[in-house]
């Protein structure tokens, strides 16, 4: 059956991984690899391929019944700052103009909303079902933003905002989030992706998502869509919030793909570069941000870093084809390129 025969295709694959390792004992592999051998056989366990039932679909939906006003929060933000952008262009005689090929000039307050929504989905990082429960404590909610902000480690937002002004609408070129946690974080994440869409700071945007949930709040295409649909999660702004989400996807602005190659147990420069560069197609991206813990430990390996004297952008150059950067809190040790004083403040 379906089940029997994926398991088949993927020990190979699991064999072909290890290679002249096997046998093997946990302690002998990485812990990226003992942790989603771990989540794998559970996934064949709960025979996935053949019911397609996500095994952990209740405390997701738990999780997104639990973070209701968190997102009403978020939510009702954007859609308010939309409103009043477009009060202020109808004020200034239209919608605003570009300066040049793919180029968008941005006013202060836009600049300003960007980052704002890119702290947002910085900090919905934090729900994350493997460590916590939901996101129904206040300290997720919009007003809670600039308090959390001083726990910053690192913050290039100024950056990322000056390549979404300057190549968002660069012809043939997208920006590509690659999500992390299902519920509050993916609201989070949407967020900025409906304000950037409809301020038309960019052309598309590519959202990835695993091909089957492998830990225990993946984001998957298949839930990605039930947001789309779910308008009851965040009061009136969310049938808004929706609509606009579904008429970008449905003139193809709003692109969702799925890969199993995030699912596979290697860092992404274990990856063949056609892998990032063609079946990702992530060469013509203007920007690929990547979202959360375990996705920054991919770009940069599960390695003993200085955290000091390594050099992110250096990593990064070697294995991606595109501008990249990460949203991520700290869950685990790795890190590199801080400063002195942040290496200090988290004992790295």
């Amino acid at each position: 059956n379906t089940e029997d025969e994926v398991a088949v295709a993927e020990y190979e694959r699991w064999k072909a991984h290890f290679g002249d390792r096997l046998p093997c004992k946990w302690t002998d592999v990485s812990f990226l690899e003992a942790e989603t051998y771990f989540y794998y056989r559970l996934l064949h366990l709960f025979r996935f391929h053949t019911s397609r039932i996500d095994h952990f679909r209740v405390p997701k939906r738990d999780s997104m019944e639990g973070c209701k006003e968190a997102a009403r929060s978020v939510v009702s933000y954007t859609i308010a700052a939309l409103h009043t952008a477009a009060k202020t262009d109808s004020g200034a005689a239209g919608a605003p103009q570009a300066s040049g090929e793919g180029e968008r000039d941005l006013s202060e307050e836009e600049r300003a909303q960007v980052r704002f929504l890119l702290y947002c989905s910085l900090w919905g990082n934090r729900v994350d079902l493997s460590l916590f429960k939901n996101a129904s404590d206040r300290s997720h909610a919009v007003s809670s933003i600039e308090a959390l902000n001083v726990n910053m480690l690192a913050d290039d937002t100024l950056r990322l905002v000056d390549i979404l002004a300057k190549d968002g609408r660069k012809e043939g070129g997208h920006l590509d989030i690659i999500l992390d946690n299902f519920g509050y974080e993916l609201v989070t994440d949407l967020t900025l992706v409906a304000y950037l869409l409809e301020r038309d700071i960019v052309s598309k945007i590519v959202l990835h998502t695993k091909a089957c949930p492998t830990f225990v709040s993946d984001s998957t295409t298949p839930e990605l869509l039930e947001i789309f649909a779910d308008e009851s999660y965040a009061g009136a702004a969310g049938v808004r919030f929706s609509e606009l989400l579904k008429g970008h996807m449905a003139r193809g602005r709003l692109v969702a793909r799925s890969h199993a190659g995030f699912n596979d147990p290697m860092d992404y420069s274990e990856f063949p570069r056609s892998f990032l560069a063609d079946e990702l197609s992530l060469s013509p991206s203007i920007l690929c941000l990547l979202k959360g813990d375990l996705n920054y430990r991919r770009l940069v390996g599960d390695r003993h870093w200085d955290s000091i004297l390594t050099d992110f952008n250096a990593i990064v150059g070697a294995v991606f084809p595109c501008p990249t950067a990460t949203l991520r809190t700290l869950k685990s040790q790795v890190s590199v390129g801080l400063g002195h004083a942040e290496a200090t403040m988290v004992q790295l």
